[in-house]
């Protein structure tokens, strides 16, 4: 059974990479939606609603040799859950419809060996 992460992120520059470098070991793959809710406030997003710092950039840089990383760049969404339903499609896409075991987590949520 694959385990695969989901994370929606926005202006996650600050943890990003130490998150991946920390998680990326006990995933299979690792979904990241970028974008916001159309109620976010709009100053701390770009015209599209991604990002305004460096957060895409530091997902493509990542070295990820074992090609586990998935980006999708979705920009404003009506609400949350169509951000959801972003990697739910691409989780379909890995698994064919199989059964995997799911985590999602935030990018600023560190899981320790006890977890």
């Amino acid at each position: 059974m694959k385990v695969i992460h989901a994370s929606i992120v926005l202006n996650e520059e600050e943890f990003i990479r130490k998150s991946i470098a920390q998680h990326l070991h006990l995933c299979d793959h690792w979904i990241f939606v970028e974008g916001a809710d159309e109620r976010y406030p709009k100053e701390h997003v770009n015209e599209n609603g991604l990002s305004k710092d460096r957060t895409f950039l530091e997902l493509s840089a990542f070295p990820d040799t074992d090609q586990k990383i998935s980006v999708i760049r979705n920009g404003w969404a009506k609400d949350k859950s169509e951000l959801r339903n972003r990697y739910m499609e691409k989780i379909e896409q890995i698994t064919g419809g199989e059964d995997c075991l799911l985590i999602v987590f935030d990018i600023d949520e560190f899981l320790t060996h006890d977890d």
